[in-house]
């Protein structure tokens, strides 16, 4: 049966499996599977583009065979195109 909690402290919750500071900061990356990363090069490519959106960037990517390479960006304000 489920369980009412009077409290929770959410902020000792898992620490991140990679440093997205160090990822995402506009350099270009080449992760590769089995060496950086244990997932498909597909489902990588989700979390690093989910990492930065959380962060209000966008990425640019390619998956090769066993590598994803990305590059982080700033998103633009295209409202004045």
């Amino acid at each position: 049966m489920a369980e009412k909690l009077e409290s929770f402290d959410f902020s000792t919750g898992r620490k991140a499996k990679y440093d997205w500071d160090k990822f995402l900061n506009g350099s270009i990356w080449k992760l590769t599977s089995g060496k950086d990363f244990d997932t498909s090069p597909s489902s990588m490519r989700c979390t690093i583009v989910a990492a930065a959106k959380r962060r209000g960037l966008n990425v640019r990517s390619s998956v090769r065979k066993n590598d994803v390479i990305f590059q982080a960006q700033i998103k633009s304000d295209r409202s004045n195109l």
